[in-house]
């Protein structure tokens, strides 16, 4: 117990002295972030994001995070996909929009070990490809339930009718017969 507090009281008197731990000297990387239509139209775009340090070099084996900043119940991040960088610190993905119009894009780098700061990215897209309307497919069986209803209707009538007919036949035959039967009882 007494070696973790030494150790603890020894870190806060290194910055109270001024002295930052080793870790401190983070590499400052910066993404460079574009889009080229794809070359099949059903994948809309290709978002690339180049991953580099602050002298050039290619920062691999990265994960990169994109999203697009949306208006839905106030500003918010929609994430797209993530990708890891390859050896020249490249990271792709495929976007396809809802809609035509601007739309921006955010890259984003978490950060990396202890040498490697965050880093993010925007970039503005003016997609002029979007995922076409969704329409419904109609149902094998569409042509046969339309009519359905008119179908029901017309049975449901049709008995009735039947009812009607044999209710009406019913009565004259008992008036019919009542008639007769008192004809033969009749004068005598």
């Amino acid at each position: 117990m007494t070696r973790l507090f030494a150790a603890i009281l020894g870190a806060v008197a290194l910055l109270a002295v001024g002295q930052q731990p080793a870790f401190a000297d983070h590499v400052k990387p910066t993404i460079d972030v574009g889009a080229r239509a794809s070359d099949r139209s059903e994948l809309g775009y290709i978002i690339d994001a180049r991953l580099r340090t602050a002298d050039g070099k290619a920062i691999g084996d990265a994960a990169i995070r994109f999203y697009e900043l949306v208006t839905f119940v106030g500003p918010r991040e929609m994430f797209l996909g993530g990708a890891t960088t390859d050896s020249q610190g490249v990271a792709s993905i495929a976007y396809l929009p809802a809609l035509t119009g601007t739309r921006q894009i955010v890259a984003r780098f978490a950060g990396c070990c202890e040498h490697i700061a965050a880093a993010e990215a925007r970039f503005a897209l003016e997609a002029t490809i979007a995922k076409p309307a969704f329409r419904q497919e109609r149902q094998p069986l569409a042509a046969f339930s339309d009519r359905v209803p008119y179908v029901v209707g017309v049975l449901v009538l049709a008995v009735w009718g039947l009812i009607g007919f044999a209710l009406f036949a019913a009565a004259r035959g008992v008036i019919g017969g009542a008639r007769g039967a008192s004809r033969k009882e009749g004068p005598a």
